[in-house]
């Protein structure tokens, strides 16, 4: 029978090579591009993991890395559906809760998927990691998206309370891989899409919105 695709992976670096407990924590967890399938990156993501085992920080146990990601929401295989995701047992007729997902559905999913497994490290008497996000293409998007909905509920909280939110929940740092929010206007494609606009209608904001690569209503 051929091997099911995995929907999701979790390089571990819990201890350091003599065994000793580990320091610091990291969580890095990356967030796919097109098509949606994390088994695309695995050789990615296992040979960064394999980098950052080598640091010196991770060898002294001062650190240590783990390395995740999980396939956008509607892309998992049959397999491991229900157990990793929950929405084939939901029913079609709630908006949102069946295939085919929006964007905004991606980025809650994402969103959920880390505090989850922040909140499963915190339940098992571990120190909850730092938080470092990693997208590619759309998935920079997905990024950006969780970053500001994070920073907007810490900012909320702050203003009202002492205590961290969600749970321990700390993004330190997110890094972009070939944004598809970058300067779209200027690329080949979207200087084409500019003119072929610009023959149909005149929007005084148009070149701004498709420089920057994103228009908000």
């Amino acid at each position: 029978m051929p091997t099911a695709i995995p929907s999701s992976y979790h390089f571990s670096g819990l201890t350091s090579t003599n065994g000793a407990a580990s320091g610091e924590r990291y969580l890095i967890f990356f967030i796919t591009g097109n098509p949606g399938l994390i088994a695309y990156y695995e050789t990615f993501l296992s040979h960064l993991h394999a980098l950052l085992s080598t640091l010196p920080a991770a060898q002294s146990g001062n650190a240590s890395f783990d390395v995740c990601g999980r396939s956008l929401k509607g892309f998992e295989t049959t397999e491991g559906k229900n157990e990793l995701h929950g929405w084939a047992d939901v029913s079609a007729s709630q908006p949102g809760t069946h295939p085919p997902f929006g964007l905004q559905a991606q980025i809650e999913e994402i969103e959920g998927s880390v505090r989850k497994l922040v909140q499963e490290e915190i339940r098992s008497g571990r120190e909850a990691p730092k938080v470092i996000l990693m997208g590619h293409s759309v998935g920079s998007y997905i990024l950006l998206e969780v970053l500001r909905r994070h920073r907007e509920r810490m900012a909320a909280w702050k203003s009202n309370c002492d205590k961290i939110p969600d749970e321990g929940l700390r993004i330190v740092a997110g890094i972009c891989l070939f944004p598809t929010v970058t300067h779209i206007g200027k690329s080949t494609s979207g200087r084409r899409l500019t003119v072929c606009c610009l023959n149909f209608f005149y929007c005084p904001d148009w070149d701004m919105h498709t420089q920057h690569g994103i228009r908000r209503d």
